[in-house]
């Protein structure tokens, strides 16, 4: 029997793959230069199972205006 962190761990990775991107459609981010970097930009543009965790927290509360397609992102 698995535990109830296992069975989480299985439901998230089981969104990830649901609605990732594929790797053969890249879409560039648009986004806050003052704020992020470069490196960042290209890492939201690119796998969500790669990026870090930190990186998403800071996105998650940045106001939807900051970013230049925020429903692509």
């Amino acid at each position: 029997m698995t535990r109830p962190s296992q069975q989480l761990r299985a439901a998230l990775d089981a969104l990830d793959t649901a609605f990732a991107l594929p790797p053969e459609a890249p879409f560039a981010i648009g986004g806050c230069t003052h704020c992020y970097t470069v490196a960042e930009l290209e890492a939201l543009a690119g796998p969500a199972h790669l990026l870090p965790d930190d990186l998403v927290h800071s996105v998650a509360f940045e106001a939807t205006d900051h970013w230049a397609d925020f429903p692509a992102l």
